[in-house]
């Protein structure tokens, strides 16, 4: 399958790509060697992202060394374009600046890859033999909604569970610095703030369930501020989590964390990665205070580890929310 590159040793050597990228920035002040490479294209680093078991995201701890540093590299090349759709050579990007505000933003999205700690620690394994499987995050900037959708798989299907995070999401202001200080100066950047953890079982031994068995966690909220508040001071104790969309197109979106993981998006029109409507998410909303009473909404005290750009991890690298929903509570006499 063609990846953009002609002469790149697709998959497994990678030699040549360090050459090739170095040759070529090397002479990109002389025009020397400029016109001999096909541009990077998403559609190129879509096809170099192999199919996981279950479904779920390629990580740079479940695929050979060499698939993801070609991977990351490649990622790395589609975000430094500087360059207008087709090539045009005004020096303005329609992929790589202003995305925080693209109508193209909109929509689900389907995780390919991440080098990102939670979602590697995800990918390698979950308590009681449970995998991952597809992950989505559909966004809706308008209504100013996003959701994180991750399934659980049993390889003996004992049981089929869904995670999903529903946050608020909007763009941050020119020149705003995130958690770790650095400044949004190509208007990729949103604030993101989370509400809802729901997590529920809606297959057990092979057949769904009429109504799922659902648990909903409400994260403690510290106080934050926006990014839009740009004091280098404060910027880590105050700043709400925020990410970069760092090349964004029609079919793919790259996205930035706070420490620089790598998120890699292909945009995705299966029916289980669409948003939930405005009616389903007011029924999550409102159940949340009718529900407490019967203990089936928790106050996390993960809350404020959700609330920062790095997710908290133990030694294997498993987020601690998923910790949290996997542990016996029954001593709390639940």
């Amino acid at each position: 399958m063609a990846i953009g590159w002609a002469i790149l040793p697709f998959p497994h050597d990678t030699r040549n790509v360090a050459s090739t990228t170095s040759t070529t920035t090397a002479n990109k002040n002389t025009g020397i060697g400029e016109s001999t490479l096909p541009l990077p294209s998403s559609s190129g680093l879509a096809s170099m992202i192999p199919t996981m078991p279950f479904g779920a995201p390629a990580t740079n701890a479940t695929i050979p060394p060499e698939r993801s540093l070609l991977i990351e590299e490649y990622a790395s090349l589609l975000e430094e374009q500087n360059i207008g759709s087709g090539g045009d050579p005004r020096g303005f990007s329609t992929t790589t600046t202003n995305n925080a505000e693209s109508s193209k933003l909109s929509g689900s999205w389907r995780l390919l890859y991440s080098n990102a700690p939670e979602i590697v620690g995800l990918a390698r394994g979950l308590p009681l033999g449970f995998r991952l499987g597809p992950t989505y995050q559909p966004l809706d900037t308008r209504l100013g909604f996003f959701e994180n959708t991750a399934r659980l798989e049993h390889p003996y299907r004992l049981a089929s569970l869904e995670t999903i995070v529903v946050g608020r999401v909007r763009p941050s202001a020119i020149g705003s610095l995130n958690a770790v200080g650095v400044e949004n100066n190509k208007n990729n950047r949103v604030d993101i703030e989370f509400e809802l953890i729901i997590f529920q079982v809606d297959e057990l031994l092979g057949k769904a369930l009429e109504e799922p068995i659902r648990r909903t966690l409400v994260p403690n909220k510290k106080k934050t501020a926006s990014s839009d508040e740009p004091s280098r001071a404060t910027a880590k104790q105050s700043a709400l989590p925020a990410n970069d969309q760092t090349y964004l197109d029609q079919q793919m979106r790259i996205v930035r964390g706070g420490d620089g993981s790598l998120f890699v998006f292909s945009r995705d029109n299966d029916t289980a990665s669409r948003m939930k409507t405005a009616s389903e998410r007011e029924t999550l909303f409102a159940s949340v205070n009718k529900n407490k009473k019967f203990s089936l909404v928790e106050e996390t005290p993960l809350g404020e580890e959700l609330e920062i750009a790095e997710q908290q991890t133990d030694d294997t690298g498993v987020p601690a929310e998923i910790q949290f929903l996997f542990k016996d509570r029954t001593k709390k006499g639940r």
